[in-house]
């Protein structure tokens, strides 16, 4: 079970490898890192598949709550999928609060952006790609996240 605080969420398909681990460490340690404003982490939440982090971000200022889904590589329409559905579940469980999505990827491909327009229209979605020095099994240095913009 995952509690709050814990890095590393229990998964019996997916435990998070060292890049995984040590991203996850960086934003549990630092969520400003993401550009999205004065963050506190709040929980990581349950991976099935290698190189996917989901965490789950409070700003108790402004009273909303941030659903990150990361994926390393790529986006792919799972990756898409997962963000709007984590978003959908976070907004009903915390019904009296705002709940962002947050996608995240090393790349994402402008047929993808198209489908995260549409999606943006109905969802308050907000992309960011993300910029990895690694050797090997390695993280080097400090994660760098650049906001997409959809409009």
């Amino acid at each position: 079970m995952i509690t709050k605080g814990d890095t590393q969420p229990e998964s019996p398909t997916h435990p998070l490898d060292g890049v995984e681990h040590r991203l996850l460490q960086h934003i549990k340690d630092d969520p400003t890192i993401l550009g999205l404003g004065d963050l506190e982490f709040k929980r990581a939440l349950p991976s099935c598949r290698a190189g996917q982090i989901s965490i789950l971000l409070e700003d108790p200022a402004e009273l909303s709550f941030y659903v990150v889904e990361l994926q390393l590589g790529p986006t792919d329409d799972r990756h898409i999928i997962r963000v709007v559905e984590r978003w959908a579940a976070e907004s009903k469980r915390r019904s009296e609060r705002r709940c962002f999505a947050v996608l995240v990827a090393q790349q994402i491909a402008p047929r993808y952006l198209r489908i995260l327009r549409l999606i943006g229209r109905n969802v308050p979605l907000l992309v960011l790609e993300l910029q990895l020095s690694e050797d090997g099994q390695r993280l080097v240095g400090s994660p760098r996240f650049t906001a997409v913009k959809l409009g």
